[in-house]
């Protein structure tokens, strides 16, 4: 697997290295088999309860804010 690392401007200075996010762009073939491993494993993962109900991030209806505030 190959990617193009690219930088994207997220406000403030265009000439601080800050103020620039890294993203990596893959081919789409790359993608579409990584969604849908990844909605699979989800599903398997939520069906089979092998995370521990305070795993909230990563999670749909769940966040990592509501276990570290409550």
């Amino acid at each position: 697997m190959n990617g193009t690392i690219s930088q994207l401007h997220k406000g403030g200075s265009t000439n601080k290295t800050c103020d620039q996010r890294p993203v990596v762009l893959l081919n789409s073939g790359y993608q579409l088999l990584n969604y849908i491993i990844n909605e699979r494993l989800k599903r398997i993962v939520e069906q089979t309860n092998v995370l521990e109900p305070a795993q909230g991030g990563g999670r749909q209806g769940l966040s990592v804010y509501a276990f570290c505030h409550a």
